[in-house]
């Protein structure tokens, strides 16, 4: 798979969906009290990096959330 595939899905392939609309929506549900900002997804060989910019609920001040997955397959 492509970097962009990773992120973006693959287009007719239901088993490779997007993931930006799936993190969103699992942010939305079990942490509710943020709003995410933007999803950013990249994978360089193994290696995928999953960031997000979010606001606590009536909060101006954003934050940054940055995880990095290793030995990733795919």
């Amino acid at each position: 798979l492509t970097p962009t595939e990773i992120a973006n899905g693959v287009s007719g392939n239901q088993s490779l969906p997007s993931l930006k609309p799936y993190i969103r929506k699992q942010l939305e549900t079990y942490v509710s009290y943020i709003t995410v900002e933007d999803i950013q997804i990249s994978t360089v060989q193994n290696i995928m990096n999953v960031k997000f910019r979010y606001y606590l609920n009536n909060s101006s001040t954003a934050a940054e959330f940055d995880l990095t997955v290793s030995d990733v397959s795919l």
